[in-house]
């Protein structure tokens, strides 16, 4: 720690001039100074240590300052415990083996929670390292050879996130619901939603052939392996004036996947249609030339000079995006330190070193403290008025207020940041005020904003503004990323916070899902602007599970479902759920186009028309729901289930039935409890509802609709549903017919199992709406017959062929739902 803290002062500070050797010198005094090196005493040859630091370039970069805050007083806080005192040394007392250990084996099962981690191979960090190949470029999807580069600190990020905590007995992941995505879905988002944006620009005709040539000549745009592109000069200045106008946001950054495969991207293009920069630096240095400050003009001119000049061609194009177009949000300051590292080594790896120059050469970074901030995406502010541009004197603060933080941006000297950070800081407070004065907010609320510092980087915001924090007034051109997945409970989220959501999300009211996905997606659709497009990454049930409705009746209030894409295998390591991607388009309208991943990432479109016919079909305005006909429930769920049922133990006990037990038409086997003996979780004891028979059993597990007919009491677990027929309705022979046909089994496949990849289940809620048509009395009675022959038969010999008396129920199934022969097919 040491050293890396001396590092950190070489990079940060101008005073220790890389071409003034005697400007680094190790100094014994004064807390928090960063002027010189410290903690001499560590070195065993300073002289060494200084000849190692000499070649460090003065880098800038909020990012290496020192965190520890009101030293001295009681609120103090040490983070980086930048004090030279031996008393304090304990604080960077590392152990000697977890850098250069040897290879060892330990024990780590009780670390991870798993028995299978009781021989784990180990060895130091430096050892580890020296095993790859590092690069500090970040490579593309299409690297063959693939080394360690920064997207290695999001996979660092993520394992973070999945460390135990004994503390709070659960895991930062587990608090969060965050999950690192693969580059190559980070990719895939990435071209679809800027295809989305420059389709937008590009404004093709309402013409369907031109619409699909322009999408074509767009993924050949984006491509990394196709050259060239098919656009005209007039084109060409339309995509370079959208690129250089885009705002967008990741509600959730995480690690900066998403931001970074956006900036790369965007780079890509920049490359492709002005390879040499002129247009780029062209556009940079007109929007300049319209500063009616002359100081400030010349000033800015020059940097965009020194830009593009003697670098790669990379660092101007990723210098002024960054600064104009790129914005990140997380709710853990720890992830918004890792975007913005990712940002600094993606820029000083396009900086070319020149020995005979001052500094090597090397430019300084731009801070970057308000283009990614740590907040709470999910709770915006309250107006009371309207938006804060609503009077001359605001209007002139906000400039300023913008002004201030461009200048902060550009700041290459500790002075320099800390007069514009006053300046911040200062003109906040009269622009609260003055908002405060005018009706727009309550007093609240303009303290609230007022005490916002986006340069304190261990805390974070309890609130979003894009307005207010980013200077975005009408909504941004792509939100995009991985929202968490996580159940809101009493138990995990603060009960004001709760009812916060519950209030102000449509998502969430009256659902029987409040998973935090659903909010970020009505969010996002909130942020934003009135042509936005919204790009996620969700769990694979958003457009299929019932308790999502209202967050699906969210989006499509708003605007039209471009994409779906879902997945052979899980996206996500050690995840219970899967996942699809969907491309959202605010006040438009699209047809949703359906495509699949296999497991290598290879994709394929999935035909829909077909199925979404039968799929009407079954929905005549001749059937009615299940639920109508029969009484539906959910068996128990008990503890210890293992140890409290038995094979053998029937007297004087209870049959008890587990969804392994039955397959269609039959039951295989039969479990014995004691119900009064069972320990019942979650629930009281009804055992009435268990005594009723004949009943369907159905099984809620698996990706197939299996059902058979109880003829006798029994208790059911949680992995079966039961349906018994209310008094006076439909056969339930009929019943079990329809469900145990062909044309059944298809449509739950297509529209209602949930959690495919994972657990895949069929959920009561949609269950009891599954669509049956009421018959007469004599075809109820020729679906009888049938399924009589196949009980009996089953009863006799549970391994009995009944496939052509099936087949004979499909057939009748098919003709009641006025299935064509090929639909049939």
């Amino acid at each position: 720690k040491a050293i890396l803290q001396n590092l950190f002062f070489a990079t940060l500070n101008t005073e220790m001039r890389k071409d003034n050797p005697k400007s680094r010198q190790f100094v014994n005094r004064r807390y928090g100074i960063q002027e010189f090196y410290r903690h001499d005493r560590l070195f065993r040859d300073k002289k060494d240590a200084l000849e190692l630091f000499k070649d460090i370039p003065f880098l800038n970069g909020g990012l290496f300052e020192n965190l520890d805050r009101n030293v001295g007083r009681p609120d103090e806080m040490r983070i980086d415990c930048f004090s030279n005192r031996p008393a304090n040394s304990k604080r960077l007392r590392v152990p000697d083996f977890l850098f250069f250990g040897d290879e060892d084996e330990v024990d780590l099962s009780k670390v991870y929670g798993d028995k299978k981690r009781k021989k784990e191979t180990v060895r130091g960090l430096i050892r580890i390292l020296n095993s790859y190949k590092f690069t500090i470029a970040e490579n593309t999807p299409i690297e063959e050879e693939i080394a360690l580069d920064p997207e290695l600190l999001g996979k660092v990020f993520e394992n973070l996130l999945a460390s135990y905590n004994p503390e709070t007995q659960t895991t930062a992941r587990k608090q969060t619901g965050s999950f690192y995505t693969p580059r190559e879905i980070v990719n895939y988002m990435v071209d679809e939603s800027l295809i989305a944006y420059f389709s937008n620009a590009l404004d093709p005709a309402d013409d369907e052939d031109l619409k699909k040539e322009l999408d074509d000549k767009l993924h050949q745009l984006l491509s990394h392996s196709a050259q060239g592109h098919s656009f005209t000069d007039d084109e060409v200045e339309i995509i370079i004036s959208a690129l250089d106008n885009a705002k967008i946001l990741d509600p959730a950054c995480g690690s900066g996947a998403f931001p970074m495969g956006i900036l790369h991207k965007m780079v890509h293009i920049l490359s492709k249609i002005d390879p040499e920069n002129a247009r780029w630096k062209q556009r940079q240095m007109d929007k300049i030339a319209e500063i009616s400050d002359i100081t400030v003009r010349e000033k800015l001119l020059e940097d965009v000079e020194e830009s593009f000049k003697g670098n790669e061609l990379d660092y101007g194009r990723k210098l002024y995006l960054i600064q104009n177009c790129v914005f990140g949000v997380d709710i853990q300051p720890i992830a918004v330190q890792i975007s913005k590292l990712r940002f600094f080594i993606s820029l000083i790896a396009d900086q070319k070193v020149d020995r005979a120059k001052k500094n090597l050469g090397i430019l300084p970074l731009p801070n970057l403290e308000t283009k990614f901030v740590a907040a709470n995406t999910l709770i915006g502010i309250e107006r009371i008025g309207q938006l804060m541009l609503q009077s001359p004197e605001i209007d002139k603060k906000q400039y300023e207020l913008a002004d201030a933080r461009q200048k902060h941006f550009s700041a290459r000297t500790p002075k320099a940041k800390a007069k514009y950070r006053e300046s911040d800081e200062n003109l906040r407070a009269e622009l609260a005020q003055l908002l405060k004065d005018k009706g727009s907010f309550g007093e609240d609320v303009a303290e609230k904003l007022a005490n916002w510092d986006p340069y304190n980087q261990n805390a974070s915001a309890d609130f979003f503004d894009m307005e207010w924090m980013f200077g975005v007034k009408d909504g941004f051109d792509i939100v995009t990323g991985n929202p968490p997945y996580k159940i809101l409970t009493k138990n995990n989220t603060e009960k004001n916070e709760l009812q916060f959501y519950i209030k102000g999300f449509n998502s969430i009211k009256k659902s029987s899902s409040k998973n935090i996905f659903t909010l970020f997606i009505e969010r996002g659709i909130g942020l934003d602007n009135s042509k936005g497009v919204l790009s996620y990454i969700v769990p694979e049930g958003l457009f299929q599970t019932r308790s999502y409705k209202n967050c699906v009746n969210e989006i499509n209030k708003a605007g039209s479902v471009k994409l779906v894409v879902t997945f052979t295998d899980y996206v996500f390591e050690n995840t219970i759920t899967g996942n699809l991607i969907f491309i959202f388009l605010k006040n438009q309208e699209a047809n949703t186009n359906r495509l699949h991943f296999n497991s290598n990432y290879e994709l394929f479109e999935i035909e829909t028309e077909s199925s979404d016919i039968i799929l009407a079909k079954m929905y005549s305005e001749n059937t009615i729901a299940l639920k109508e006909l029969c009484f539906l429930f959910k068996g128990m769920v008990v503890k210890d289930r293992e140890a409290m049922i038995s094979e053998s133990a029937r007297e004087g006990n209870d049959i008890f039935l587990l969804g392994k037990s039955i397959s269609k038409w039959s039951i295989n086997t039969k479990f014995y409890t004691d119900y009064y003996g069972l320990v019942i979780i979650g629930g009281t004891k009804l055992k009435e509802k268990y005594d009723q028979y004949p009943r369907i059993l159905i099984r809620r597990t698996g990706d197939t609709l299996c059902c058979s007919l109880l003829e006798e009491a029994a208790l059911t677990e949680s992995t079966l549903y039961s349906c018994y027929m209310q008094a006076g309705n439909v056969s339930i022979k009929y019943i079990l017919s329809l469900l145990n046909s062909r044309l059944f089994d298809y449509f739950v496949k297509k529209s209602m199992i949930t959690n495919k990849q994972a657990f895949p289940q069929i959920l009561l809620t949609d269950l009891k709406n599954l669509p049956l048509i009421k018959v007469d009395r004599t075809i109820e009675s020729d679906f009888e017959s049938l399924a009589n022959k196949i009980l009996i038969a089953k009863q006799q010999n549970i391994d009995t062929d009944t496939k052509q008396l099936e087949a004979q129920i499909d057939l009748m199934v098919y003709k009641l739902y006025n299935l064509t022969y090929e639909e049939v097919k």
